[in-house]
């Protein structure tokens, strides 16, 4: 049984974004310090 392509991509792109979010305030927060 395999997953939907499309669903497995929407999956990713969403953890990157998440990702992403974590790391740039992560950055502003060692900026900040």
């Amino acid at each position: 049984r395999v997953l939907s392509v499309t669903t497995v991509e929407r999956y990713v792109r969403q953890w990157r974004e998440d990702h992403a979010a974590v790391r740039e305030a992560m950055l502003e927060l060692e900026y900040t310090l």
